[in-house]
């Protein structure tokens, strides 16, 4: 829902709804969208099909590289799921701790957003090898987030 310099997002946890200055939410999802309900996990968002999602894993396993199309699906997906996360995660903190160590929590997490959005461009650009995104799983699971 949105409204003025602020969207509003509903936290079910908390049963409250939190405000989000429309300059964070453009931080944060910035190279792809907002999750359908909240939830980038691939089987709720369709951002991935289970088969895709399996060819994948497969392709990692027996270490072949992905074909183009489903590797920078992947790419993109990986991102997005880190994206809204990161977000999520904001709002979560937000409403629980303040703004304060919301924003502490954020500016952590921002180089990692760029990061990952660095090699979505070369993705996009070159092609998403599997070492690509076996550095983008990497990367996530570094910081907390597990995409599949």
């Amino acid at each position: 829902m949105a409204g003025g310099k602020v969207i509003w997002f509903y936290l079910p946890i908390e049963g409250r709804l939190v405000a989000v200055p429309r300059g964070v939410v453009r931080r944060v999802v910035k190279a792809t969208r907002l999750a359908p309900d909240g939830n980038p996990y691939w089987g709720f968002s369709n951002a991935l099909s289970e088969r895709e999602v399996m060819e994948f894993l497969r392709c990692l396993r027996e270490g072949r590289e992905p074909p183009p199309e489903l590797g920078r699906r992947v790419a993109y997906y990986i991102t997005f799921y880190a994206e809204n996360l990161v977000l999520s995660t904001y709002m979560t903190v937000k409403a629980l701790c303040g703004e304060e160590e919301a924003g502490d929590y954020l500016g952590s997490m921002e180089p990692v957003l760029e990061e990952l959005r660095s090699m979505l461009y070369r993705a996009e650009r070159e092609g998403a090898s599997r070492s690509l995104l076996w550095r983008m799983l990497q990367l996530c699971i570094r910081h907390g987030m597990d995409p599949f």
